[in-house]
């Protein structure tokens, strides 16, 4: 009987080592990943941006808009509705 408590004692010791390396390395573990998804995504989004960079710079050089620059339209939509008394009055319902 005592040699079967002595190895459970023994594995329930190997299991709290076990534990205690396992959480030390965890936070060290997910700092790593996290560390490389963060650099694959700045990577990633720098192509991204660089090759719209470019593609706004050349329409800049040949002066056209580039599609989605707001900026070509500035000053061309009507400017938005005046509240009124009326109105105001139909929206408190």
């Amino acid at each position: 009987m005592v040699g079967g408590a002595l190895s459970l004692c023994v594995s329930w010791r190997g299991a709290q080592v076990t534990t205690v390396v396992v959480q030390d390395n965890l936070e060290a573990c997910c700092q790593v990943f996290e560390r490389a998804a963060t650099d694959k995504a700045v990577r990633v989004l720098d192509k991204q941006l660089q090759d719209k960079y470019e593609e706004r710079a050349q329409c800049r050089k040949v002066n056209r808009a580039f599609p989605g620059d707001s900026s070509a339209f500035h000053g061309c939509a009507p400017p938005p509705p005046r509240a009124t008394r009326d109105s105001a009055r139909r929206g408190r319902g």
